[in-house]
């Protein structure tokens, strides 16, 4: 799929998952999304976001919403000390799910963008809109961060297996990273500083037409996809706010 139609689709799940949908919808969206990840081959590193970072956020979400929302309907309730009071209610469980729900679309629609979404395509998509090329850089170095710390992190492994370190488990990797952690970022953020001012130095923000070395295949059909998601997703902002209100 040409980049463009990938990055309209992120947008388009973006502003949906900020909306305030029903539970039913939130769910729809959510199915949506995922069926996306699974279509584009991606659903493995998506559940690894989801497991690390998305996951036991949304989870949190819930529970603390579960516990202390304001309810009629009381399905549980206990007191760990006199001057505090936990109640489980049916108003604090769909108020929580409707919230782990948005979490997840939220991060389901930035998986999206940085799942199948190449920096090069992006680039591709943002020059060919015109996006100034400073914001261009950024958004594409954003990107591109993870990759970069995925790559400092096995050079860091290959280097403590040369010097003889202890690397046979998950757990003692990770203690090596963490020890590192500060020293990775700060090479992603020294990458970024360099790319900078060598695109300084070649005229980034020259003007001219960009060439690029890969060119990518679209269709009648995704460009017609590309205007009507956006028109759906307006039409469902204004619908919610009540524009056509007394229209039919």
């Amino acid at each position: 799929m040409h980049p463009r139609t990938w990055v309209v689709l992120s947008l388009c799940a973006l502003v949906l998952a900020l909306m305030p949908l029903s539970l039913a919808a939130r769910v729809v969206l959510l199915l949506a999304q995922l069926t996306l990840l699974v279509a584009a081959g991606r659903l493995r590193g998506f559940l690894l976001f989801v497991g690390v970072g998305l996951g036991p956020v949304a989870l949190m979400a819930f529970l603390v919403q579960a516990v202390s929302f304001s309810g009629q309907t009381v399905l549980a309730s206990w007191q760990p000390f006199a001057f505090m009071t936990f109640a489980v209610t049916v108003e604090g469980m769909t108020y929580g799910a409707h919230l782990a729900l948005q979490i997840l679309n939220f991060g389901t629609a930035c998986s999206l963008l940085t799942l199948l979404t190449t920096t090069a395509g992006l680039r591709y998509a943002l020059n060919s809109w015109k996006v100034p090329s400073r914001l261009v850089f950024l958004l594409v170095a954003s990107l591109n961060a993870p990759a970069q710390l995925i790559r400092y992190i096995r050079i860091e492994q290959e280097a403590a297996r040369a010097r003889g370190l202890d690397d046979s488990s998950w757990l003692a990797r990770l203690k090596g990273n963490l020890k590192i952690a500060s020293t990775l970022f700060t090479l992603i953020l020294l990458d970024h500083q360099v790319r900078g001012r060598a695109l300084d130095y070649r005229g980034i923000e020259l003007a001219g037409q960009r060439v690029f070395v890969r060119d990518y295949p679209d269709s009648g059909l995704q460009r017609v996809l590309r205007w009507a998601l956006p028109l759906c997703c307006l039409l469902v902002v204004l619908l919610h706010f009540g524009v056509f209100r007394g229209w039919f």
